[in-house]
Protein backbone atom coordinates (compact mmCIF):
# COMPACT_ATOMS: atom_id res chain seq x y z
CA UNK A 1 0.00 0.00 0.00
CA UNK A 2 3.27 2.36 0.73
CA UNK A 3 4.49 1.59 -2.45
CA UNK A 4 1.96 1.93 -4.16
CA UNK A 5 0.99 5.84 -2.60
CA UNK A 6 5.01 6.65 -3.16
CA UNK A 7 4.39 5.23 -7.17
CA UNK A 8 1.23 7.84 -7.16
CA UNK A 9 3.22 10.60 -5.83
CA UNK A 10 5.78 10.20 -8.15
CA UNK A 11 3.97 10.03 -11.23
CA UNK A 12 1.96 13.32 -9.60
CA UNK A 13 5.26 15.20 -9.64
CA UNK A 14 6.64 14.35 -13.21
CA UNK A 15 3.17 15.24 -14.81
CA UNK A 16 3.19 18.70 -12.49
CA UNK A 17 6.70 18.98 -13.80
CA UNK A 18 6.83 18.26 -17.82
CA UNK A 19 3.47 21.23 -17.54
CA UNK A 20 5.12 23.74 -16.13
CA UNK A 21 6.37 26.29 -19.07
CA UNK A 22 9.93 26.68 -19.72
CA UNK A 23 10.91 30.38 -18.96
CA UNK A 24 12.10 32.50 -21.75
CA UNK A 25 15.17 34.36 -21.02
CA UNK A 26 15.25 37.96 -21.00
CA UNK A 27 15.72 39.96 -24.37
CA UNK A 28 18.96 41.40 -24.11
CA UNK A 29 18.84 45.13 -25.34
CA UNK A 30 21.41 46.15 -27.74
CA UNK A 31 23.03 49.21 -25.81
CA UNK A 32 21.57 52.48 -27.42
CA UNK A 33 24.12 54.05 -30.20
CA UNK A 34 24.30 57.56 -30.15
CA UNK A 35 25.56 59.65 -33.46
CA UNK A 36 28.97 61.65 -32.68
CA UNK A 37 28.94 65.19 -32.93
CA UNK A 38 30.88 66.94 -35.04
CA UNK A 39 34.50 68.10 -34.15
CA UNK A 40 34.94 71.08 -36.56
CA UNK A 41 31.79 73.32 -38.03
CA UNK A 42 31.26 71.62 -41.52
CA UNK A 43 32.95 73.49 -44.79
CA UNK A 44 30.69 76.45 -46.01
CA UNK A 45 30.29 75.98 -49.92
CA UNK A 46 32.21 79.08 -51.64
CA UNK A 47 30.23 81.49 -53.27
CA UNK A 48 30.30 81.91 -57.00
CA UNK A 49 32.84 83.96 -58.20
CA UNK A 50 32.01 86.13 -61.36
CA UNK A 51 33.94 85.45 -64.87
CA UNK A 52 35.91 89.14 -65.17
CA UNK A 53 35.25 91.09 -68.35
CA UNK A 54 38.21 90.40 -70.92
CA UNK A 55 40.24 93.34 -71.11
CA UNK A 56 39.75 95.00 -74.49
CA UNK A 57 43.09 96.86 -75.56
CA UNK A 58 41.86 100.06 -77.31
CA UNK A 59 44.63 100.18 -79.52
CA UNK A 60 44.17 96.59 -81.09
CA UNK A 61 43.52 98.23 -84.81
CA UNK A 62 41.12 95.20 -85.39
CA UNK A 63 39.51 96.47 -82.81
CA UNK A 64 39.29 99.54 -83.71
CA UNK A 65 38.10 98.95 -87.06
CA UNK A 66 35.01 96.43 -85.93
CA UNK A 67 33.95 99.75 -83.92
CA UNK A 68 33.33 101.66 -87.35
CA UNK A 69 32.76 98.81 -89.85
CA UNK A 70 30.45 95.20 -89.91
CA UNK A 71 31.77 92.44 -90.40
CA UNK A 72 34.87 93.81 -91.96
CA UNK A 73 36.91 91.38 -94.10
CA UNK A 74 40.29 92.05 -95.32
CA UNK A 75 41.02 91.27 -99.03
CA UNK A 76 44.24 92.56 -99.84
CA UNK A 77 47.23 93.54 -97.47
CA UNK A 78 51.30 94.46 -97.57
CA UNK A 79 53.79 95.01 -94.83
CA UNK A 80 56.92 96.45 -95.36
CA UNK A 81 58.96 92.78 -96.26
CA UNK A 82 56.05 92.15 -98.91
CA UNK A 83 56.17 95.48 -100.28
CA UNK A 84 60.25 94.90 -100.83
CA UNK A 85 59.81 91.81 -102.07
CA UNK A 86 57.57 93.81 -104.62
CA UNK A 87 59.57 96.89 -105.53
CA UNK A 88 56.80 98.87 -103.97
CA UNK A 89 54.02 96.58 -103.28
CA UNK A 90 50.93 97.73 -105.60
CA UNK A 91 52.36 101.61 -105.40
CA UNK A 92 53.09 102.93 -108.88
CA UNK A 93 55.95 104.61 -109.29
CA UNK A 94 56.56 108.27 -108.58
CA UNK A 95 58.83 108.72 -105.35
CA UNK A 96 62.11 107.08 -104.71
CA UNK A 97 61.33 103.66 -103.23
CA UNK A 98 63.68 101.91 -100.70
CA UNK A 99 63.45 99.00 -97.71
CA UNK A 100 64.62 100.61 -94.34
CA UNK A 101 65.65 96.97 -92.91
CA UNK A 102 66.27 98.32 -89.27
CA UNK A 103 62.97 99.85 -88.94
CA UNK A 104 61.34 97.15 -90.91
CA UNK A 105 59.78 100.13 -93.02
CA UNK A 106 58.79 101.03 -96.72
CA UNK A 107 60.14 104.95 -97.56
CA UNK A 108 58.82 106.40 -100.12
CA UNK A 109 60.97 110.03 -100.37
CA UNK A 110 61.35 112.84 -103.11
CA UNK A 111 63.57 116.10 -102.67
CA UNK A 112 62.58 119.95 -102.15
CA UNK A 113 60.62 120.98 -105.26
CA UNK A 114 59.05 117.81 -106.15
CA UNK A 115 55.95 116.15 -105.67
CA UNK A 116 55.04 112.37 -105.38
CA UNK A 117 51.69 111.01 -106.85
CA UNK A 118 51.56 107.38 -106.36
CA UNK A 119 48.09 104.95 -107.22
CA UNK A 120 48.23 101.65 -106.10
CA UNK A 121 47.70 99.72 -109.50
CA UNK A 122 44.42 98.02 -108.54
CA UNK A 123 40.90 99.65 -108.05
CA UNK A 124 39.63 99.05 -104.38
CA UNK A 125 37.18 96.97 -105.47
CA UNK A 126 38.71 94.31 -107.37
CA UNK A 127 40.85 93.18 -104.65
CA UNK A 128 39.66 89.79 -103.37
CA UNK A 129 37.24 87.08 -105.57
CA UNK A 130 33.79 87.79 -106.42
CA UNK A 131 33.93 91.45 -105.47
CA UNK A 132 30.69 93.72 -106.98
CA UNK A 133 32.17 96.77 -108.78
CA UNK A 134 31.23 99.75 -106.82
CA UNK A 135 30.53 97.95 -103.48
CA UNK A 136 31.57 98.85 -100.20
CA UNK A 137 35.78 99.77 -100.28
CA UNK A 138 38.10 100.39 -96.85
CA UNK A 139 41.83 101.29 -96.93
CA UNK A 140 43.87 101.28 -93.67
CA UNK A 141 47.26 101.98 -93.84
CA UNK A 142 50.25 102.53 -90.97
CA UNK A 143 52.09 105.62 -92.21
CA UNK A 144 54.64 108.11 -90.33
CA UNK A 145 55.79 111.48 -92.10
CA UNK A 146 58.93 113.13 -91.30
CA UNK A 147 57.56 116.45 -92.24
CA UNK A 148 53.91 116.24 -92.17
CA UNK A 149 52.98 119.61 -93.96
CA UNK A 150 54.12 118.87 -96.63
CA UNK A 151 51.38 118.62 -98.87
CA UNK A 152 50.86 114.98 -97.93
CA UNK A 153 47.26 113.48 -99.01
CA UNK A 154 44.90 110.06 -99.41
CA UNK A 155 43.20 110.57 -102.21
CA UNK A 156 40.16 108.58 -103.83
CA UNK A 157 39.31 109.40 -108.06
CA UNK A 158 36.62 107.73 -110.31
CA UNK A 159 34.46 109.74 -111.38
CA UNK A 160 34.58 112.74 -108.62
CA UNK A 161 38.11 113.17 -106.89
CA UNK A 162 38.27 113.76 -102.93
CA UNK A 163 39.93 112.54 -100.24
CA UNK A 164 42.16 113.83 -97.03
CA UNK A 165 44.58 116.67 -97.11
CA UNK A 166 47.06 118.04 -94.03
CA UNK A 167 47.48 121.94 -93.60
CA UNK A 168 50.99 123.80 -92.68
CA UNK A 169 49.97 122.51 -88.89
CA UNK A 170 49.41 119.25 -89.76
CA UNK A 171 45.48 118.90 -89.05
CA UNK A 172 43.51 117.38 -91.33
CA UNK A 173 40.43 118.16 -94.07
CA UNK A 174 38.34 116.48 -96.44
CA UNK A 175 38.57 118.16 -100.08
CA UNK A 176 36.54 117.82 -102.87
CA UNK A 177 38.50 118.78 -105.96
CA UNK A 178 35.57 119.17 -108.17
CA UNK A 179 33.89 121.72 -106.09
CA UNK A 180 37.42 123.67 -105.11
CA UNK A 181 36.22 123.13 -101.56
CA UNK A 182 37.45 121.45 -98.20
CA UNK A 183 36.58 120.82 -94.85
CA UNK A 184 38.39 120.44 -91.66
CA UNK A 185 38.20 117.50 -89.02
CA UNK A 186 36.27 118.71 -85.99
CA UNK A 187 38.94 117.67 -83.92
CA UNK A 188 42.84 119.57 -82.32
CA UNK A 189 44.55 116.27 -83.73
CA UNK A 190 47.46 117.42 -86.14
CA UNK A 191 50.33 115.47 -87.53
CA UNK A 192 53.88 115.41 -85.56
CA UNK A 193 56.84 114.51 -87.35
CA UNK A 194 58.26 110.87 -86.45
CA UNK A 195 54.93 109.77 -84.91
CA UNK A 196 53.29 106.78 -86.56
CA UNK A 197 49.64 107.26 -87.74
CA UNK A 198 46.86 104.93 -88.39
CA UNK A 199 44.51 106.34 -91.27
CA UNK A 200 41.11 104.23 -92.00
CA UNK A 201 38.79 105.63 -94.68
CA UNK A 202 35.76 103.97 -96.07
CA UNK A 203 33.46 104.87 -98.98
CA UNK A 204 29.85 102.62 -98.96
CA UNK A 205 28.19 101.79 -102.52
CA UNK A 206 25.57 105.06 -101.27
CA UNK A 207 28.09 107.35 -101.14
CA UNK A 208 28.65 107.39 -97.15
CA UNK A 209 32.34 108.09 -96.08
CA UNK A 210 33.74 107.50 -93.33
CA UNK A 211 37.42 108.63 -92.00
CA UNK A 212 39.35 107.66 -88.96
CA UNK A 213 43.13 108.81 -87.93
CA UNK A 214 44.29 108.21 -84.79
CA UNK A 215 47.79 108.14 -83.12
CA UNK A 216 49.24 104.28 -82.81
CA UNK A 217 49.43 103.22 -79.39
CA UNK A 218 47.75 106.38 -78.12
CA UNK A 219 43.52 106.19 -79.47
CA UNK A 220 42.88 109.19 -77.29
CA UNK A 221 44.68 111.42 -80.25
CA UNK A 222 42.54 110.85 -83.00
CA UNK A 223 40.01 112.68 -85.70
CA UNK A 224 37.05 111.68 -87.34
CA UNK A 225 34.85 112.76 -90.17
CA UNK A 226 31.54 111.40 -91.28
CA UNK A 227 29.54 112.67 -94.38
CA UNK A 228 27.04 111.55 -96.84
CA UNK A 229 28.54 111.98 -100.17
CA UNK A 230 25.96 111.49 -102.28
CA UNK A 231 23.80 114.72 -101.00
CA UNK A 232 26.99 116.89 -102.10
CA UNK A 233 27.48 118.68 -106.09
CA UNK A 234 27.36 115.67 -108.74
CA UNK A 235 26.14 112.82 -105.81
CA UNK A 236 25.72 110.33 -108.09
CA UNK A 237 28.72 110.29 -109.09
CA UNK A 238 29.25 108.74 -105.22
CA UNK A 239 27.98 105.96 -105.92
CA UNK A 240 28.18 102.70 -106.98
CA UNK A 241 31.71 103.98 -108.05
CA UNK A 242 35.39 101.90 -108.36
CA UNK A 243 37.76 103.67 -106.44
CA UNK A 244 41.36 104.43 -107.10
CA UNK A 245 43.71 105.09 -103.93
CA UNK A 246 46.65 107.71 -104.57
CA UNK A 247 49.35 108.18 -101.75
CA UNK A 248 50.70 112.19 -102.60
CA UNK A 249 53.22 114.17 -101.21
CA UNK A 250 55.28 117.05 -101.92
CA UNK A 251 58.52 119.25 -100.27
CA UNK A 252 61.37 117.65 -99.05
CA UNK A 253 59.31 114.78 -97.35
CA UNK A 254 59.72 110.96 -96.84
CA UNK A 255 56.80 108.71 -96.16
CA UNK A 256 57.10 105.30 -94.07
CA UNK A 257 54.70 102.62 -94.27
CA UNK A 258 54.41 99.99 -92.08
CA UNK A 259 51.68 98.08 -93.65
CA UNK A 260 48.50 98.47 -95.48
CA UNK A 261 45.29 96.64 -95.89
CA UNK A 262 42.26 96.87 -97.82
CA UNK A 263 38.65 95.82 -96.84
CA UNK A 264 35.12 95.10 -97.77
CA UNK A 265 32.45 95.20 -95.00
CA UNK A 266 28.29 95.04 -94.95
CA UNK A 267 27.77 98.61 -93.33
CA UNK A 268 28.46 101.16 -91.06
CA UNK A 269 28.68 100.81 -87.39
CA UNK A 270 28.81 104.15 -86.96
Amino acid sequence: MKKLIFVLTLFAMLLVGCSAPTAQPAPTEEPATSTPLPTEEPTATPEPTATPEPTVNLNDRDYIIGQWLVDPEPVFGENAQAMADNEGGQFGAGANKSYNAEEDVFEFSIGEGESAWMPLNTLLDEYGEGRQAGSNQAILIKFQSTNPPQGLMFDFMNPNEFGINFDDEGKPNVFWFTEAYQEPFESDFALQAGVWYNALMAMDSEGNFRALLWEDGNTENNAAFSEDFSQRQNGDGYKQQSWKFILGFNGANTIKVEEYNIYTYSGFAQ
